[in-house]
């Protein structure tokens, strides 16, 4: 039989406070009902929204409208299961490893439990209708139940065999994400669970600013990726985060002059004249007039006198709407799309990221 060895490992008591530690050898039963003892309080059942129902409460032997006290079931099989899957991990692992894993399963079998019975309370009318006004804010306040999972997620993110970092994109501007937001309306797995944040503008792109954040997202279990311009003063940051080591190289993408420039010239100007822009010019003239050496959003000031700064986030949202259209195939264009076009290997990078 595995046991696994704890010394002076730190531990958390029943309010969630590293006040002891945890010492000694246990297999996995007696660590299950070590946890299960300091963690798993009595409690009778008939006080739990869900004791009519839940599969753990024992009857009263006398009083019909009662049940028995024991400790919470919910809690204490959790535990269970969770020390069972994950003992493993514990045999040869440092102790700031093992004190995660004890943290983690702390949190997880809080929310388990606390998450159990305010299912309890949210389908049960008449204690709703008893609460009156306070009702509604009770159920807003579920949301609270996250901070549990985001201490279990930063736990969880020191233990690799258990637990695989979710991507987060950090984008230079509101463009970028609303380009990605729409893509994410097309409903195609690649974009659904990508959360996407924007880090420029009003003085939130200064790097220690920068660094405060992604140094929070790498804490609460993410792996970051960054997407920049190199006409702006992104590279300089991404080199020092680099450095820090909290982003990877290979996960950061800058565009050689911004995300409207990455457009191919065909597509901006069907979706610039979508949005009732250069409505008197032709395709012709216009990929005629324009090249590639400088940002496309200067060069159509200059030529055509018209300001795109207050059309950015549209012309996005409308690019992100055309390759939404199921008659573009862009993933599997002939003409090389994905690798011949600079906004193709940024949707390339974007759908690899893991």
């Amino acid at each position: 039989m595995a046991i696994v060895h704890f010394e002076s490992v730190p531990f958390r008591d029943i309010y969630g406070d590293k006040n002891g530690v945890i010492d000694g050898d246990f297999n996995e039963q007696s660590l299950s009902e070590h946890l299960i003892e300091y963690w798993v309080s009595y409690v009778e059942c008939h006080h739990c929204p869900r004791g009519n129902t839940c599969k753990f409460a024992i009857p009263h032997h006398k009083w019909e409208w009662k049940k028995l006290e024991i400790q919470c079931g919910v809690k204490s099989e959790f535990i269970k299961n969770f020390v069972a899957l994950t003992f493993d991990e514990y045999l040869e692992a440092e102790n700031h490893v093992q004190e995660r894993l004890l943290s983690a399963t702390f949190y997880l079998s809080e929310y388990a439990m606390i998450s159990e019975q305010q299912i309890g309370w949210t389908i049960d009318d008449e204690w709703l209708k008893n609460l009156g006004t306070y009702g509604k804010a009770f159920l807003g306040n579920i949301v609270h139940l996250r901070e549990k999972l985001t201490y279990a997620a930063q736990d969880l993110s020191y233990i690799p065999n258990l637990y695989s970092r979710k991507p987060i994109l950090l984008v230079e501007g509101q463009s970028e994400k609303a380009f990605i937001d729409k893509l994410r309306e097309s409903h195609n797995s690649w974009f659904t669970d990508l959360r996407t944040e924007v880090y420029g503008g009003n003085g939130n792109a200064h790097p220690r600013r920068i660094q405060m954040r992604l140094d929070k997202y790498v804490e609460d279990g993410y792996t970051c990726y960054m997407q920049g311009d190199k006409d702006g003063n992104e590279k300089g940051s991404f080199e020092r985060l680099i450095k820090h080591n909290t982003v990877e190289e290979k996960n950061t993408f800058l565009f050689d002059f911004d995300f409207e420039s990455a457009i191919p010239r065909k597509l901006l100007f069907l979706a610039l004249q979508n949005l009732d822009l250069l409505l008197d010019v032709d395709i012709k003239a216009f990929l005629m007039q324009i090249d590639h050496e400088s940002s496309i959003c200067t060069q159509i000031k200059s030529v055509f006198d018209v300001n795109l700064e207050p059309y950015k986030v549209p012309l996005a949202d409308e690019i992100g709407w055309i390759f939404n259209n199921s008659e573009f195939h862009w993933y599997q264009d002939e003409d090389g799309f994905m690798e011949e076009t600079e906004l193709g290997r940024f949707l390339d990078f974007v759908i690899k990221m893991k």
